[in-house]
């Protein structure tokens, strides 16, 4: 009867619940679904606050939450050896943040945005050693203009000879070895090779006053002269404007000179003309001449003393009775080779002070020579 009592319990699905408040006890194994009448109600395990048991599960454990107490508040939980959840507190999330001290995909990222604490605002990233982002001073970037302190164009690569542009931005752009530029509008900024050398200003081409336009021609014929200076463009005309503020501010005087050029050394004197823009009005007489202090009488010997009250737009200089005796016969006048030259003009006036002169204003004209 009682081996009978056993093998029919055996067979009968067991319903374990808790009566009053103590624990349904249960040793052994079971063959069957372990239910309690009501969800949530009872633990299963040590129901101490330290619990020594360890459940093992063969396929799923489904739960609305799991507390693990070996974890950190914060940390991002990983999987350890044999499947055991660890952190770490170089790997966090808050607010919507994940924050690891490195980060290494295999693969690829994707992201809407990507914020790199190290690097600064407005500079240019770039890959460092082992691929790591970085930044530099000298490569920024500003709502359309990239600014590069250098660009380098490395020996032997395609189109290394020539560097192309749109439309040229304000400012000097230098390029120490280039065969070729091109710009395609320059507007009112210019394009300089070498400092003090050929640029390229709107629509004139300007070279540096220390230098020459060389257009090769080949040298003269042989057993004749061998040139070393091969067919260079160095006259260059010049033009000074000077105002009736200019001649007042020569004072209560009736003799005044104004510097109008510094010649570098070795320059020709080709031609000089002096051209009234605006008659003088005031004292008896005002006249002007133009020169320098080395050839005899100061300043008078590129263009005589001329009348400053004549009318707009006369020309001084353009007859040989006008002309200085640097220019009046040889038309070609050296003041030095070795030493710079000032060029200036003299005003006289007679019946009252170079100070109450009104309406005063003109223009030299220089042709000059740089010689080799």
């Amino acid at each position: 009867m009682r081996r009978l009592l056993l093998v029919l319990l055996s067979l009968l699905p067991l319903n374990l619940y808790a009566q009053g408040a103590g624990t349904p006890p249960f040793r052994g194994s079971a063959t069957w679904n372990l239910i309690w009448p009501s969800d949530n109600t009872f633990d299963i395990g040590a129901s101490g606050a330290t619990r020594p048991r360890t459940g093992y599960f063969g396929t799923s454990v489904i739960t609305p939450a799991l507390t693990v107490s070996g974890l950190t508040s914060g940390r991002v939980p990983v999987a350890s050896t044999g499947g055991s959840f660890v952190d770490f507190s170089t790997f966090t999330f808050a607010g919507g943040t994940v924050t690891a001290t490195h980060f290494t995909a295999t693969s690829g990222v994707t992201a809407a945005s990507v914020t790199d604490s190290g690097l600064t605002s407005g500079r240019v990233t770039l890959a460092s050693t082992g691929g790591l982002l970085a930044d530099d001073s000298d490569l920024t970037f500003a709502t359309d203009t990239l600014s590069a302190t250098k660009i380098q164009i490395p020996a032997g690569a395609a189109n290394a000879t020539s560097i192309h542009f749109g439309t040229v931005g304000t400012g000097i752009y230098s390029a120490t070895a280039a065969t070729a530029v091109s710009i395609a509008s320059s507007g009112s900024e210019y394009f300089r090779v070498q400092a003090n050398d050929v640029q390229v200003f709107g629509s004139f081409l300007n070279v540096g006053a220390s230098t020459a336009l060389r257009i090769q021609q080949g040298n003269l014929t042989a057993a004749t002269m061998t040139g070393s200076i091969l067919s260079q463009g160095r006259d260059v005309t010049h033009s000074y404007t000077w105002s009736n503020a200019q001649v007042v501010a020569l004072g209560a005087t009736t003799a005044g000179d104004i510097t109008v050029a510094t010649l570098p050394a070795k320059t020709q004197v080709l031609d000089a003309m002096v051209v009234i823009t605006g008659a003088a009005v005031g004292p008896t007489t005002v006249t002007v001449s133009c020169g320098d202090a080395i050839a005899g009488t100061p300043f008078i010997n590129y263009v005589v003393a001329s009348d400053a009250k004549a009318a707009a737009n006369t020309v001084y200089g353009d007859a040989v009775a006008e002309r200085g005796t640097s220019l009046d016969t040889e038309f070609w006048y050296l003041p030095s080779y070795t030493a710079t030259t000032l060029v200036t003009c003299h005003f006289i006036s007679t019946g009252a002070n170079l100070s109450t002169v009104t309406g005063s204003t003109g223009r030299v004209i220089l042709v000059t020579r740089l010689l080799p």
